[in-house]
């Protein structure tokens, strides 16, 4: 049968391998025995420990504390639907794509965790008087930094490699969708406060940039989740393409204006913290608007790169084509 090279982003076909060297064993106990397996035991338990510390003496007051809470609930939860699963063989009865669900559910897992495992302690931990609460707290970060490491591991085990049959969501660009949208998410949490923006047309059209990136962003994840990426009105390929280069060029000018006009004192920016009275004292469970200014602009830089990434990726990504009925796309590098 002839075989023809072509260059796309779209895989069809079921990831045959945990990224070990040995298939995985679904529809029988032994899933849990395998590699992988054992893997999302030790984030299930991980997740649950982290969560009973803090709710058994009650140590997640505040937006912080309930971010952190939320986390290793909605880890514990999702982690366990995926191990009934696999262990049940329902992959085929799922609602979503069973190619790409898993890795993309670890690569936010380890993201959210890894938040966590930073915010926590930070905003809440630190300002816990020496006690039980505090010494359950402290045990709580640990464990959410073990689920952190084991989901990235499984993102590691799981994602595409050169030769492997695999999902969309488990290649680079794929992976990179997940970052920038979890980056968006985090960006949308620190700009809450909208004293921060009003009234500026420059730094509103930096809001406006984030949220059309998350948006299309979302669409993309969305479209391989539920096997849709049919529906649109273009190639697929094609979409991902012009996705990434416009949102380059989007973020490109939100990382010129947003601290040209947050710390620049011609454009009304305050340059130094110490002139900013919320950052006079630290309060606990609150991040002063100061600090929520050049987070933002740390977090710009980094989705702009993870864009910039994502577009060099989705133009080297090569894939064997067999013509047909059904085509067996192959990832290479």
């Amino acid at each position: 049968m002839p075989v023809t090279v072509t260059r796309t982003t779209i895989t069809t076909t079921t990831t045959s391998s945990s990224g070990l060297g040995s298939p995985t064993i679904v529809g029988s106990p032994r899933a849990l025995t395998q590699p992988l397996g054992l893997l999302r035991l030790l984030q299930l338990v991980s997740t649950c420990v982290a969560f009973s510390l803090v709710a058994s003496v009650g140590a997640w007051t505040g937006s912080m504390g309930n971010w952190s809470m939320f986390t290793w609930c909605f880890c514990f939860s999702v982690t366990l639907i995926i191990l009934i699963v696999e262990l049940c063989g329902l992959q085929a009865r799922f609602p979503l794509s069973w190619r790409n669900f898993p890795i993309t559910f670890a690569c936010y897992a380890a993201l959210f965790c890894l938040s966590a495992s930073i915010i926590y302690p930070t905003t809440y931990v630190q300002f816990l008087s020496h006690g039980r609460s505090r010494d359950h707290a402290i045990a709580a970060t640990f464990f959410s930094c073990i689920a952190c490491v084991a989901y990235a591991t499984e993102v590691a085990w799981t994602r595409a490699r050169p030769g492997e049959i695999t999902g969309y969501m488990a290649t680079v660009p794929g992976l990179l969708k997940v970052l920038e949208t979890f980056v968006a998410c985090i960006i949308f949490a620190f700009i809450s406060d909208i004293n921060l923006y009003q009234h500026q047309p420059a730094l509103e059209w930096c809001v406006a940039v984030y949220a059309i990136c998350f948006i299309l962003a979302a669409i993309a994840i969305l479209l391989n989740l539920g096997e849709c990426t049919n529906v649109l009105p273009i190639p697929f390929p094609s979409f991902l393409s012009g996705l990434a280069l416009l949102s380059v060029l989007l973020y490109a000018t939100a990382l010129v204006l947003w601290p040209l006009y947050q710390f620049d004192e011609k454009y009304g920016g305050q340059p130094r913290r110490s002139r900013d009275v919320s950052c006079s004292h630290s309060h606990t469970y609150y991040v002063c608007g100061w600090d929520r200014r050049l987070a933002v602009a740390i977090l710009t830089a980094i989705n702009l790169l993870a864009y910039v990434a994502d577009l060099v990726h989705s133009a080297r990504l090569v894939f064997v084509k067999v013509p047909g009925p059904a085509q067996v796309p192959l990832c290479f590098t």
